[in-house]
């Protein structure tokens, strides 16, 4: 603990001593056409990769860049990128740049999640991005139905509020959920991590397709998801700028309210978030879908201070709360089950130290520090004619972390990301089960999972190198992690009573949903290897290889659940898996000419040690290892301009999951699937999109598993650009969803009600005020 201490204090030093020599820049960027200032533009000082965000009237600032020059890369979506050369010498003046619309913008996007910045078409990596406008511009209740159009990306629906994100057939356990960088760690038999903030506070977010274990640790053998959540920003000079969103569904009669509130200057910023939503059963083509009721509110905050020009300190929060949510889907559950969420919420905080320029070569070093409270209370009524049984497991889950990571550019063709990531989820819960009959009543206190701890620390770190003047670019990570485990006693039940006198079981019973103390530590490695070359000067050939891992977790360790009566299925945990570990290829083209462009991707995955439920009894199912496994498929992605202001996009997406030791079908694998679209520009003031979404049938499924036939559904869009009233800018979307009322069934869907189709027609309108 000393040392620790000594660190902090050594780096917190550099804030006095030794700052670099640099100079700043600011300006403005604006509209070529109507010559309004931008707000959103994501701007990178390339040398120094360094990211400054436009504020709402176009303006922007970066403090102490090295060298004699820096080159800006201007971004927005829906914009040509403008690169900009500056000098030192003329670093007085301001800087205007004027953007030109686009019609293509294909991987013109810089994204984060490989731990820097970088053009989305510039990493080996395969990830998909959607930002802000797109969010904008859908219905999306969460941030999954946002994402689920994108290739080898697919929604995992327990009902209409609680979902999640299944990325080329691994999901749940296996994906790593970032909110600003921190972990969302929770129990996820119950699709709900993605659940757990408004998607109107939500900037932009990434998804890393495959496994990146050598970025992230453990757990990230089917990809990352990882949400930016809306912040403050520098500006030059003081500036107060505000915004309120409202929308309506028709399919569930949902209403949602969004207001934030921000002042900033160039040393300071604040920015603060409201927002609540609420949505009454929704509507199907079969009828009513029961219990899929929700009402939550999110608030989040940010404050921001530069220390210095080169030193700055961010500190963030945000709360959650989701309130008598229906819960329609879930296999944990009896199939007669009325479940709910009485109460959820997550809290997280966030404290953040940045520094640019510390160190020669160093560009960028950020140290930080989170904590993550979330807590998940649920009620179950089974009720058959000869009993009411009440189920009300309850749990805490904290989360607490701390991340050092540093960016160095040791040349042009040379770039080194380095860093520690140590984090550790607690848990406490338990399970309070009271069954009533005409004559007894039966009272079970148990833990459904022992009180317990996970905990995982890593090194890491990460080469990306050029090579024949830029055309051959290799990017080359790895990353050692230990993780250590403990769990208190667990002794089925706690307590016991019928009719108020003490109750016993059998010992069989006993020994068989009991956890005994114990401790598990688990040693690993993980490795990536990354190449683009250019074929052509807009052709390029990638290719990504990376070995990853995964410890179980708490729940496929000592889960205990049962939320029903004795007739209800029971879920095992096994102290005893092994850790999951993976091998992963991805080979592709990628094409971005003026014209069109495309991407095609073809991925193979080799498992070993995958965790599967087993059945080992009639209503008893266990976590065990699968031997081998593999996971195959391929994705094609493109856009082209047949005609001014016209835009025809399409993707498709092939997955194929194989228990090869076996001999038998995966199960969670999405048929193949795609989409087709055009979308039409209306005079540069509005924009139209007429799509169609298709899901061939699903033959190849799991013994648990049912076939699913496929299906075709058309979505139509239209959402204007921001239309000017005095100070304020507005802006209209509206569309409708499911256009001819189809009724299908999702493959990944768990509705336990007679009802088991997707929501039906569906009618929105959202409008947005911003000054």
């Amino acid at each position: 603990m000393k040392k620790f201490t000594y660190f902090i204090l050594l780096l917190i030093s550099f804030t006095t001593v030794g700052y670099a020599q640099g100079f700043s820049l600011h300006g403005a960027v604006t509209d070529y056409e109507s010559g309004k200032g931008l707000p959103d533009v994501n701007i990178t000082a390339i040398e120094n990769n360094t990211v400054a965000l436009t504020a709402i009237d176009g303006s922007f600032s970066f403090a102490k860049l090295t060298g004699t020059q820096c080159k800006l890369r201007f971004e927005k979506l829906g914009y040509r990128p403008v690169v900009l050369a500056v000098a030192a010498s003329e670093a007085s003046a301001a800087i205007k740049v004027q953007m030109h619309p686009a019609t293509l913008s294909f991987g013109e996007v810089t994204v984060s999640s490989t731990r820097y910045n970088e053009l989305m078409k510039e990493t080996p990596i395969s990830l998909e991005v959607i930002d802000r406008n797109q969010i904008s511009n859908s219905s999306a209740l969460g941030i999954t139905e946002a994402l689920q159009h994108q290739p080898g990306l697919a929604l995992v629906r327990d009902g209409l509020w609680g979902e999640d994100i299944n990325i080329r057939g691994l999901s749940r356990q296996n994906v790593v959920t970032l909110i600003d960088g921190n972990r969302v760690e929770t129990a996820s038999n119950h699709a709900a991590s993605l659940s757990l903030i408004d998607v109107a506070d939500i900037d932009h977010v990434e998804v890393i397709k495959g496994g990146v274990s050598s970025l992230y640790g453990t757990g990230a053998t089917g990809g990352v998801v990882s949400i930016s959540t809306k912040k403050g920003a520098f500006t030059d000079k003081f500036l107060v700028s505000g915004s309120v969103i409202s929308g309506y569904n028709s399919v569930n009669n949902g209403v949602s309210g969004y207001t934030s509130l921000s002042a900033s200057s160039n040393s300071w910023f604040a920015r603060l978030s409201i927002a609540q939503r609420e949505g009454e059963n929704a509507y199907t083509p079969d009828g009513t879908l029961p219990n899929s009721h929700f009402r939550d509110n999110n608030y989040a905050g940010s404050f921001g201070y530069k220390i210095a020009d080169n030193h700055q300190v961010v500190f963030d929060y945000q709360r959650y709360a989701g309130y008598d949510i229906g819960i329609p889907g879930g296999k944990t559950f009896p199939a007669a089950a009325i479940a709910r969420y009485p109460l959820t919420t997550r809290e997280m905080y966030n404290l953040e130290y940045k520094v640019q320029n510390l160190l020669p070569g160093m560009a960028n070093a950020s140290l930080k520090a989170f904590k993550q409270e979330i807590y998940r209370g649920v009620e179950t009524v089974v009720t058959t004619p000869a009993q009411t049984a009440v189920a009300t497991p309850y749990a805490t889950h904290k989360t607490y972390g701390f991340q050092l990571n540093t960016d160095w550019v040791t040349g042009a063709d040379y770039h080194l990301t380095a860093g520690i990531d140590v984090w550790q989820r607690e848990y406490a819960g338990f399970r309070v089960q009271k069954i009533t009959t005409a004559t007894t009543y039966k009272e079970i206190g148990s833990y459904p999972v022992p009180n317990s701890k996970y905990g995982s620390g890593g090194v890491y770190a990460q080469q990306e190198m050029s090579f024949f003047d830029k055309k051959l670019k290799l990017n080359v990570g790895a990353r050692y992690d230990l993780i250590h485990i403990t769990n208190d006693d667990a002794i089925y039940p706690v307590y016991a009573t019928q009719n108020g006198l003490p109750l016993s079981f059998p010992a069989s019973t006993v020994a068989l949903q009991s956890f005994y103390s114990s401790t598990h530590d688990d040693r690993s490695w993980s490795a990536n290897f990354g190449a683009i070359y250019k074929l052509f000067p807009e052709i390029d050939a990638v290719f990504n290889a990376a070995h990853a891992f995964r410890s179980p977790v708490l729940e496929e360790r000592f889960q205990f659940i049962q939320n029903g009566g004795a007739n209800s299925p029971t879920y095992l945990g096994n102290p005893n898996l092994s850790p999951e570990k993976g091998n992963f290829f991805d080979l592709g083209v990628r094409v971005y000419k003026p014209e069109f462009t495309v991407k095609v991707t073809g991925f193979y995955n080799f498992f070993t040690d995958l965790v599967m439920d087993s059945q080992i009894g009639t209503l008893l199912y266990q976590k065990t290892n699968i031997g081998e496994a593999r996971i195959y498929g391929a994705e094609v992605a493109g856009e082209v301009s047949p005609l001014k202001n016209t835009i025809v996009y399409a993707n498709a997406a092939y997955t194929r999951g194989e228990d090869t030791k076996n001999h038998a079908a995966l199960g969670q694998i999405a048929p193949c699937n795609g989409e087709i679209g055009a979308k039409y520009n209306v005079s540069n003031t509005a924009t139209v999109d007429l799509a169609m979404v298709f899901f061939s049938t699903q033959n190849n499924y799991a013994a648990d598993e049912a076939r699913t036939p496929g299906y075709t559904l058309y979505n139509l869009y239209a959402s204007s650009r921001e239309l000017d009233f005095m100070a304020l800018h507005v802006k209209l979307s509206a569309g409708f969803e499911n256009i001819f009322n189809k009724s299908y069934r999702n493959h990944f869907s768990t509705y336990r009600s007679a009802i088991k189709s997707e929501p039906g027609r569906n009618a929105f309108v959202k409008i947005e005020i911003h000054w």
